[in-house]
């Protein structure tokens, strides 16, 4: 994981699509597996997935809402469906994922990346002041992600 994070951060995408295939491969059953490729479709310049292939994907993986991984995929299928222009849907995921894990602080940074895709960048930035507030060890790294670039900018 630590392999396609780097590389994605760099903007490699090649290599995090194959260091992907790899935690997909040896892991299985992990939630790793779809949690990058769910990251290629909503962020990877080179791939930009549709919706319905996110859908796909979290159907293929078999990942069930026991693993506590499902609302952060579904903050991810919303950034997508947000880069649609499906606003409205993305909203109804946002909401969902929030109501099912109120008190999970790591779902934060992924609203902000919603909140960016909706254009909503005050949202995007108070949720992740209050993000790295919890987590400040984060700081560094939330503030050169490439989910962040527009914040940046």
């Amino acid at each position: 994981m630590r392999l396609f994070e780097g590389a994605f951060e760099a903007g490699d995408d090649e290599a995090a699509r194959e260091w992907c295939g790899q935690i997909g491969e040896r892991y299985p059953e992990s939630w790793s597996g779809p949690f990058c490729a769910l990251t290629m479709l909503a962020w990877g310049e080179s791939v930009g997935g549709t919706a319905t292939q996110a859908w796909e994907l979290l159907g293929n993986a078999g990942i069930d809402a026991q693993h506590g991984m499902r609302p952060v995929f579904e903050l991810q299928i919303a950034r997508i469906l947000a880069r649609e222009g499906n606003a409205d849907s993305a909203r109804a995921l946002l909401r969902g994922a929030r109501a099912r894990q109120p008190d999970n602080t790591e779902l934060l940074q992924f609203e902000a990346a919603v909140f960016l895709a909706l254009d909503q960048p005050d949202s995007a930035s108070s949720r992740l002041r209050a993000f790295i507030d919890v987590s400040p060890a984060t700081r560094q790294g939330v503030l050169s992600s490439r989910r962040f670039v527009e914040l940046r900018e």
